[in-house]
């Protein structure tokens, strides 16, 4: 088959003007943004993208949808992200484009670090793990057409996702990934995958409903938008995430970490400076419990 970007002129439109396609709300903003910039000489030369699939179970999550309707939505996204990204790809004239759908396991975080789910994210959770377990285990390709490649595969178990993929992706180039010689870009909103980056530099991240493009030196603001810090092991285990990690701090501490950050400007410091400003300002904090996990 040959990837073409479908006609939008008889689709209906949301609040915004922007064309309803038939995946999901979450994902409906990256399909008309890949569609619009795709003649855009600014447009980003992405050959790697790397697609969780637990994100686009979020994104096509209702509250009550049964597991059936909703395996249907996100085989419908993976469908027409195939279709957006040949179409993308094709107009970029790039010769060839690789999909990667991971699955990813979580079970290596630390009980006593994690956040409880609750409510809809703990029945979404529910409704993941009953698709992760009738996916393969092993790397699969669902190629359908040469010049771009489709493929699956469980990341995560026994470690955590970002360690997994690297060897997955240079088994999918035979061995060798040019990182950053054209591009990377990755779909999640776990913030645990961003550490993805100390393997792959270039890596941009797409937001579902969004679709803003994030660059590495932003990553910072999915811990925290109240002050700009960088993602490293350190400050993702001090601030925590909204998704999988406690935050070390709370309270009125967590105010006095986010002034300690501003004031001493750790959005230029390095990771060893962050950890001997914290342990130097925060008397219950140990170089030890900072480094405890390795992201």
């Amino acid at each position: 088959m040959v990837y073409r970007f479908p006609n939008t002129t008889n689709l209906p439109k949301g609040d915004d003007d922007t064309p309803i396609y038939s995946g999901s709300i979450g994902s409906n903003r990256i399909f008309y943004t890949l569609q619009q910039t795709a003649g855009s000489t600014r447009s980003p030369r992405w050959d790697l993208f790397l697609i969780s699939i637990y994100t686009l179970v979020r994104n096509a999550y209702q509250k009550g949808i049964n597991s059936t309707a909703l395996e249907a939505m996100v085989d419908r996204d993976s469908d027409l992200y195939m279709t957006m990204i040949g179409a993308y790809c094709s107009y970029r004239r790039m010769t060839n484009a690789t999909v990667l759908f991971y699955a990813p396991d979580y079970s290596a975080i630390p009980k006593h670090l994690l956040r409880v789910h609750t409510g809809h994210y703990a029945e979404l959770d529910v409704l993941y793990q009953a698709l992760y377990r009738k996916l393969p285990n092993k790397l699969v390709e669902l190629t359908e057409e040469s010049s771009t490649r489709k493929f699956l595969a469980k990341v995560g178990s026994g470690t955590f996702p970002h360690k997994q993929l690297p060897g997955i992706i240079r088994a999918l180039y035979g061995g060798h990934r040019p990182y950053g010689a054209i591009g990377t870009v990755l779909l999640s909103h776990c913030p645990i995958d961003l550490h993805l980056y100390k393997t792959i530099p270039s890596l941009d991240l797409l937001e579902s409903y969004t679709a803003a493009i994030i660059h590495t030196d932003e990553f910072g603001r999915k811990l925290t938008k109240e002050v700009k810090i960088p993602f490293n092991t350190t400050t993702h285990r001090l601030f925590g995430d909204d998704i999988h990690l406690m935050p070390l701090l709370k309270g009125r501490e967590k105010s006095k970490l986010i002034d300690l950050a501003g004031k001493q400007f750790w959005e230029i410091r390095t990771e060893g400076e962050i950890i001997e400003n914290v342990t130097q300002s925060f008397s219950t904090i140990t170089q030890g419990e900072l480094g405890f996990l390795r992201l």
